[in-house]
């Protein structure tokens, strides 16, 4: 179940006390959560939820209404910034209130890394007094929106409603009221980009990419447009740059190692797919498909192999990753791994009319006609309308279909 936001309801009052506000502490040393815990109760908050990495802190998010994170920079798995990341990217939570804390080595490449994404970020050692000034500085800043916010605000409001000139105009008045921000250009582009003038809104966006060349939502904006228009070499130079930011997430290195496949880089298409498979944390077998798929279209069938094995590992009974494999032996002439693949597959789901006629089509190509007929013989009488067994079965077996 997703989260319906902050509990509090922004715009709904002046939170005056923080017993009202539930927290979420993001920390993967116990020992540093139960001293978090101490000093917010110590601050004035009493509802407080823990979790101990960033796949946690999202279950709980999108679970339960939490009216700000505090997260740490360095956690394995998924980072602070990588969990910021994902949490502006969803449209439901991308408003939640979230502080960053780091070491104060890490300070400037944090500072530099999350830009306008975080609400703030806190220096260890830590003090309850900062503690507690920031949280409510961060409240007190969305009950009483700068003109920044409240121009961006609106501007998306009449984005959604297609309203584009009053959108230009708001997002025109927040540039306004900081000339430095990045966020009023990307808003820009957004409005040109579902215009559809693909040009104004490529030309915004790189101007949030220049001023800010991590922001992000500027490089993939861009490589999306880059996709729409056919530039292919604009499509990897900003995928590039975003995977570079945010190297965890699934889709941008799927995309990228997909882009350099057809320029034919395969060892950089390689290792895109590899930081994709080591990020799959949810679906690794569903990745490991999609990688598997994308070398075998390329030819490369021992890559592919590589995958379809691999996301057996994580689920050894995803028939669909057996099936892909068999086909991989197959086209590189392994025909009794094929089989012995198949026949693994079909002691898990023995009715797969699917799996049966690969089977066929295996055992035939190994020289043996006659379990190949019977294997054809059992996927039709499945489905005795499959067209490729039925195909298969009378101009390559030469077999005479049988009665229904």
């Amino acid at each position: 179940m997703k989260s319906s936001g902050p509990s509090w309801g922004r715009g709904e009052g002046v939170v005056t006390t923080g017993s009202q506000l539930t927290l979420l502490i993001v920390d993967d040393q116990p020992s540093f959560r139960k001293t978090m815990r101490d000093m917010l109760r110590r601050a004035g908050f009493s509802k407080i939820v823990t979790a101990d990495d960033g796949d946690t802190a999202l279950q709980i998010l999108r679970a339960r209404p939490i009216d700000l994170v505090l997260a740490d920079w360095n956690m394995p798995r998924m980072s602070g910034v990588e969990l910021l990341r994902v949490v502006r990217d969803d449209p439901v939570l991308r408003e939640m209130p979230f502080i960053m804390i780091t070491g104060e080595s890490e300070h400037g490449t944090v500072a530099e890394a999350i830009e306008d994404e975080v609400d703030a970020y806190l220096l260890k050692p830590l003090s309850v007094d900062v503690l507690r000034e920031k949280i409510w500085r961060i409240f007190d800043r969305l009950e009483r929106p700068p003109a920044l916010d409240t121009h961006l605000q609106l501007g998306q409001a009449y984005l959604k409603g297609r309203q584009y000139k009053k959108a230009l105009s708001e997002f025109s008045k927040a540039m306004a009221a900081n000339p430095g921000n990045v966020r009023p250009m990307a808003a820009m582009g957004e409005v040109f980009e579902q215009k559809g003038d693909l040009d104004a809104a490529k030309e915004w966006y790189l101007k949030a990419a220049t001023l800010a060349p991590k922001y992000i939502r500027a490089h993939d904006a861009l490589a999306r447009l880059a996709q729409a228009q056919g530039d292919h070499v604009g499509l990897i130079k900003h995928l590039k740059a975003a995977v570079a930011l945010s190297p965890k997430k699934v889709e941008r290195q799927m995309a990228l190692g997909r882009a350099l496949l057809v320029i034919n880089q395969r060892d950089e298409a390689r290792l895109a797919f590899r930081r994709a498979l080591k990020a799959a944390r949810e679906y690794p077998a569903v990745v490991a498909r999609e990688v598997g798929e994308a070398w075998l279209e390329a030819g490369e069938l021992e890559w592919a192999k590589e995958a379809f094995l691999e996301g057996l590992t994580s689920n050894p009974e995803d028939i669909p990753l057996y099936n892909r494999l068999g086909i991989a032996y197959r086209k590189q002439g392994k025909y009794r791994e094929a089989v012995d693949n198949y026949k693994r597959a079909l002691a898990i789901e023995p009715d797969n009319e699917v799996l049966l006629y690969n089977l066929g089509r295996a055992l035939a190509e190994d020289g043996d006609v006659d379990q190949a007929i019977e294997a054809m013989k059992k996927a039709l009488a499945i489905a005795p309308d499959f067209e490729d067994a039925r195909n298969y079965f009378t101009q390559v077996l030469k077999q005479p279909l049988p009665q229904k």
